[in-house]
């Protein structure tokens, strides 16, 4: 199926008109390789979308990019990518995020041209030849000094995902004490309302 043809089907389906979408996922659509100018034409019908990914459907190359103003979130992992990143600045200027995972990026220099995303803060690319170089992630930092986060590190080497992970697991062991408080708090108010006097002397009893 041509992709301007699974657009067209898409949209059908869901009775969706173009300006209404957010996000447009072609990911795992079959292998497409590049766009032509007819995808061009017709992916661009989606303008107002913030979110573009297309997963593993094969694409070697960038030609034919979709000119879209709006989109922040690029993903375009699990393709066999290793240049052209040019036509992304050129045609998606406001490009924050970008996942290139599992592609074929080798050469530290053809990041060189992401200094015309201005607004780029964070970039993947676990799974490329690159990340076997040693300080990648750190030579990458010295090329794109705007960029805050590469493969969920900053410039000082601190992990972000981590973090991420401890924050949570302190919420679960937070929640997890509240839980246990509640619990005792209900387990003595249970008692206090159905303490008895047992008529044995002055002795008290709860139940």
């Amino acid at each position: 199926m041509r992709l301007g043809d699974f657009l067209k089907k898409k949209l059908f389906t869901f009775s969706t008109n173009p300006d209404d979408l957010e996000e447009l996922d072609l990911s795992n659509i079959g292998s497409i390789n590049f766009l032509r100018p007819c995808d061009k034409e017709y992916i661009e019908k989606f303008e107002g979308i913030s979110s573009f990914c297309m997963n593993q459907v094969n694409l070697e190359s960038l030609v034919n990019w979709p000119k879209l103003n709006s989109v922040y979130l690029l993903n375009l992992n699990g393709n066999k990518l290793k240049t052209g990143l040019k036509e992304l600045v050129d045609n998606m200027p406001h490009i924050s995020e970008l996942e290139l995972e599992y592609n074929r990026f080798e050469d530290i220099s053809e990041f060189h041209v992401l200094k015309g995303l201005t607004n780029l803060v964070s970039i993947t690319l676990q799974g490329n030849p690159i990340t076997k170089l040693p300080n990648y992630r750190q030579e990458l930092f010295n090329l794109l000094p705007h960029v805050k986060m590469i493969d969920n590190y900053d410039s000082n080497e601190h992990d972000y995902m981590q973090d991420l992970i401890d924050r949570e697991t302190d919420d679960i062991r937070i929640n997890e004490n509240m839980i246990k408080v509640a619990d005792e708090v209900y387990r003595e108010d249970l008692r206090n309302k159905y303490c008895v006097l047992a008529d044995m002397g002055d002795s008290i009893f709860c139940i």
